[in-house]
Formats: structure tokens, sequence, C-alpha cells
């Protein structure tokens, strides 16, 4: 995933798309506050359930 700051507001998009556009992939992103709380929420989780090593 490469991170291109003019796509709505910052996203990261498929590096196959980004090096050789639509012929070997689809465009598919994740916004970056959406990748970033999804990460935070994961986290959360993680914390919540004591750190559970063998989850991870």
């Amino acid at each position: 995933m490469h991170f291109k700051p003019d796509r709505r507001n910052g996203a990261y998009v498929c590096g196959g798309y980004v090096k050789f556009t639509s012929t070997r992939c689809s465009s598919h992103f994740i916004e970056e506050s959406l990748l970033l709380q999804t990460v935070k929420d994961a986290l959360r989780a993680l914390i919540k359930d004591g750190l559970n090593t063998e989850k991870v």
C-alpha cells in the first residue's frame, strides 16, 4: 500500500494499482482516518483482553 495525500484527505492505495494501473489490479484503497481507527480499535481490544499473546 502506498500513501497518497491527494486521495480523499489521505489514503493508502494498492501498490499493484499504483505501479501497473488497471492492467494488473483494480483500484482499491483505504482512507488514512479509517485505517488509523481500525488499528486503534484492534489495539484497544488487545489491551482489554489483557494482551493475550496467544491471540496475537
